[in-house]
């Protein structure tokens, strides 16, 4: 999606290619499991989360997954409300009492503990979302996929765009053209 807006549509649509009804751009229809849970407990509107430094204290909300971070604040708060591309590293800490709520894509994506990086989503042949992050200075991209058809757990590979080659041999079943971003 280009504006990152939600669009509306049946479960039979995930991957058809759309004109967006807000930017007007084709954009490809994915399903809700990269969206984050709606969270209404006032518990959970402000919590304090301390810098990886210990200097700063920043303030995030899980009613509306906010931060007051400069990282959330410069291109995470562009996200759409509940959308994963908000989650700083800050807002990941947390997330920590509500990881149960999360579905298994997110919670591999969030696993490494820096925050979600840019990326997309795309699907396997059993719709099941598959995330591609994009390329690091590297030229290192991280592909979450799903381990089984029912998607109840994700693979995370490494794979180099510019040698073209899969980190430490790992290759899922797909083709490398279908990744390259």
């Amino acid at each position: 999606m280009h504006c990152l807006n939600n669009i509306e549509f049946p479960r039979h649509g995930i991957g058809s290619l759309v004109e967006c009804p807000h930017c007007k751009q084709e954009t490809e229809l994915y399903n809700n499991d990269i969206f984050l849970p709606e969270l209404t407990d006032q518990s959970v509107a402000r919590i304090k989360v301390r810098s990886s430094d210990d200097q700063t204290e920043y303030y995030v909300s899980l009613l509306d997954y906010t931060c007051t971070c400069p990282d959330f604040l410069g291109r995470r708060s562009e996200a759409p409300p509940r959308h994963v591309f908000r989650i700083c590293k800050h807002i990941l800490e947390a997330l920590q009492p509500v990881y149960d709520k999360l579905s298994p894509i997110i919670r591999c994506i969030i696993a490494d503990g820096r925050g979600v990086r840019p990326g997309e989503f795309r699907f396997d042949r059993n719709n099941n979302p598959v995330y591609i992050a994009k390329p690091n200075e590297q030229g290192w991209i991280n592909l979450f996929a799903p381990k089984r058809a029912a998607a109840k757990t994700y693979y995370r590979f490494g794979y180099n765009v510019v040698k073209k080659y899969w980190a430490y041999g790992k290759k899922p079943l797909i083709n490398e053209t279908d990744i390259l971003v």
